[in-house]
């Protein structure tokens, strides 16, 4: 929230955008969560933020020690802005939703800037909309576009506000191969082949031992599924190149 307050601080109104979907279903930006950041924003309701303190503590062995916590504590939006309106869109990443229903909303055309409550895809393509509705004649003026949230992963949801990652969208599937279990996410080095040595018991040794060993998981699935056999199968390097450069889909 301090980096939103930050970042909208040089801006008198503000508007809104939520996300029917995904930020709906992960409460960082649907309905209600729009009302809190215009009632925040508004300086209406105060936020919640942590800080990182130091604290003394004694050990088992009676020595003074120190180490650092988080401590969360409470503020009111110094600089109020004024909410000019907002909206929930169904999914903020269709640009045809936002061509339609964006130019024509209710307070848009004052506000200064925008803040999407959405993934990072939201904000761009919210961003893109209202390039193009400016370039067209629609909305008098261009605000400057902001999303509140940082993008993790693409996750399963295994309750309102608890989700695991699963897939990294890397573009050469394996999941066929391996019973679905995902290498490159449940491996903490993303190995296409294991396990390596630093697995102990079935664990890894990327976060101290307290996660499963991903190909432990896959030798498990396998076994099964009665087909250990395809554990032995070399397979071969990741083609990150595939990964990370920039990827569309046109199956038209």
């Amino acid at each position: 929230m301090s980096d939103i307050l930050g970042l909208l601080k040089p801006f008198e109104k503000v508007f809104l955008i939520g996300c029917g979907s995904c930020s709906t279903v992960c409460l960082t930006g649907g309905e209600n969560q729009v009302k809190e950041m215009a009632k925040v924003l508004s300086g209406e309701s105060s936020y919640k933020y942590e800080v990182e303190v130091e604290k003394e503590y004694v050990d088992e062995k009676g020595k003074t020690k120190k180490k650092k916590e988080l401590e969360t504590r409470e503020a009111k939006c110094e600089d109020k802005h004024v909410v000019s309106g907002t909206i929930i869109l169904d999914e903020p990443c269709d640009i045809r939703l936002d061509n339609k229903e964006l130019p024509t909303a209710p307070g848009l055309a004052d506000a200064d800037a925008v803040l999407v409550m959405s993934c990072g895809v939201g904000m761009q393509t919210v961003y893109q909309s209202l390039i193009k509705a400016r370039e067209g004649g629609k909305i008098p003026k261009l605000p400057k576009v902001f999303v509140s949230n940082d993008t993790h992963f693409i996750g399963q949801t295994e309750r309102i506000g608890v989700f695991h990652e699963m897939c990294r969208g890397c573009g050469t599937c394996m999941l066929n191969e391996t019973g679905g279990i995902c290498p490159v996410v449940l491996c903490g080095k993303s190995l296409m082949n294991g396990p390596c040595g630093g697995m102990i018991d079935g664990k890894c040794e990327v976060k101290d031992y307290t996660m499963p060993c991903g190909w432990a998981l896959l030798y498990e699935r396998l076994k099964l599924l009665e087909k250990l056999e395809q554990y032995t199968d070399v397979n071969n390097p990741k083609d990150f190149a595939l990964w990370y450069s920039t990827r569309d889909v046109n199956n038209r």
